[in-house]
């Protein structure tokens, strides 16, 4: 897996989760396998663009959830998936 991406002023990284095994996902929506070297953050300019790629994101598959990174690795929020709400 690759490691926490250097973010600039507002960035935000995405790490997408499958709700229903606990299983870190790739950017390709893969279960990420530890030493892969896969990408596994989704980078974007602010929130806002991460919570429209969540939202859009949850209409293809709504048992994924995301967690938001601020640029000093601190959870921004946590977003569940909408399949168990």
């Amino acid at each position: 897996m690759e490691k926490f991406p250097k973010l600039e002023n507002n960035q935000v990284a995405v790490l997408t989760v499958d709700g229903a095994t606990g299983h870190i996902l790739n950017t390709s929506c893969s279960i990420s396998i530890d030493g892969s070297g896969d990408a596994i953050f989704h980078v974007f300019v602010d929130i806002e663009a991460a919570r429209q790629f969540v939202k859009g994101a949850s209409l293809i598959n709504d048992k994924i959830e995301y967690v938001v990174y601020g640029k000093n690795e601190e959870v921004l929020e946590f977003i569940e998936a909408t399949h168990w709400k």
